[in-house]
């Protein structure tokens, strides 16, 4: 069997949807775990409807307090005893064959970590941003198994894809090397699957497309921010960026350390376009000896000029 693990938040309007694409699996051997994170709509009451109505014992729900994605995804995990695991996002929808065609690998591929697959992006009520698509990984042709080395290597230049969406897990793998969502940050999959990476013996990739994200106003990727969430984006680019830095002094394998040097400096550049020289100055105490490159370097200057 396969747990999905699903934190709920004020997804009223899209949550019938994403419950509707779970039912209509074609692979049936599934629990849900449902973790209503201090939802203030309806969103709970839509859970327990198709708890009564549809789902019955496959689905168990957790009720918490507001704690963000992080802590919700990690109070699903803590229930999961099943073989496998699937982090999925309540405003999103799974094509009917996800759970299918991953399984399916992941049988014949037994000793996988992971697995990642491909997904669509659609845009709801929001304006069309070509730089949010999550587009398929080019030096990848075939579904097949990894080594990290050999994963990175191929992956090259490629931008590594991190939503854990977009992969079913071993649940021994997780608990073995103890990887969980860091509590109370934004973007955790950043911080959560390169550190996946590094970690696994076999990695998988697939070239179907099993998902379809959701790009939606007022999402952490399109909302306009306060001063208090500007100051929480600080907090959390600061924890994935020395984090990371840890695992890297850590590697013994160049292909790995040189991964996870990419990671950071893409998390640095995107620091250097939002914050103070002051708040670069801390970030860099944290993280000695990481340097951009010339080119994200020039690219800083040209965006800066643009909006001044």
């Amino acid at each position: 069997m396969i747990s999905i693990v699903l934190p709920v938040y004020n997804v009223e309007k899209y949550l019938d949807d994403a419950l509707q694409s779970i039912e209509q699996q074609t692979y049936q051997q599934f629990k849900i775990i449902a973790v209503n994170d201090g939802s203030t709509d309806n969103s709970l009451a839509i859970l327990r409807r198709w708890q009564k109505e549809v789902f019955g014992d496959k689905m168990e729900i957790i009720t918490q307090d507001n704690q963000g994605l992080s802590c919700a995804r990690n109070a699903g995990f803590q229930k999961v005893t099943t073989k496998y695991v699937y982090f999925f996002d309540s405003d999103d929808i799974m094509k009917e064959n996800l759970l299918a065609e991953t399984i399916a690998f992941l049988k014949q591929h037994n000793e996988v970590d992971f697995v990642q697959f491909n997904v669509h992006t659609f845009f709801d009520h929001t304006n069309y941003d070509k730089t949010k698509i999550l587009l398929p990984y080019q030096n990848f042709t075939r579904n097949d198994s990894y080594t990290p080395e050999q994963f990175i290597n191929r992956l090259g230049t490629e931008m590594f894809r991190a939503p854990v969406w977009e992969m079913v897990w071993s649940t021994k793998f997780l608990q073995q090397n103890n990887l969980i969502f860091y509590p109370h940050i934004l973007w955790e999959d950043l911080l959560f699957s390169p550190l996946a990476v590094v970690k696994a013996q076999k990695i998988g990739i697939m070239q179907q497309e099993l998902y379809d994200y959701r790009i939606r106003n007022n999402s952490i990727t399109t909302q306009i921010y306060t001063k208090e969430q500007l100051k929480h984006r600080l907090f959390s680019n600061e924890i994935i960026l020395t984090k990371l830095y840890q695992q890297m002094i850590q590697e013994t394998k160049q292909s790995c350390y040189q991964f996870l040097y990419r990671r950071i400096q893409l998390r640095l550049y995107t620091c250097y376009c939002e914050y103070s020289i002051a708040d670069i100055k801390k970030i860099h105490q944290k993280i000695p000896n990481i340097k951009l490159s010339t080119a994200q370097k020039l690219k800083i200057i040209v965006k800066k000029l643009r909006y001044k």
